[in-house]
């Protein structure tokens, strides 16, 4: 694996980690926590971005 796709798989685990931690403090909601959980894939690792939707259901309960 090359240095610039592990910097990404890195960078995505401590972003999504930081989103977690923000959904448990209710600091976010759910929704905007899916959003971010989309982007973040996108961004850093085009490896994980199909496992995520690319929409999100507004009838998902908000925390």
């Amino acid at each position: 694996m090359e240095q610039k796709a592990i910097l990404g798989n890195i960078n995505f685990f401590r972003a999504q980690k930081t989103a977690e931690k923000m959904l448990e403090l209710r600091l976010i909601t759910r929704v905007e926590y899916v959003r971010f959980k989309t982007l973040n894939a996108e961004k850093f690792s085009p490896l994980y971005s199909d496992l995520f939707p690319k929409t999100v259901d507004n009838n998902t309960e908000q925390s």
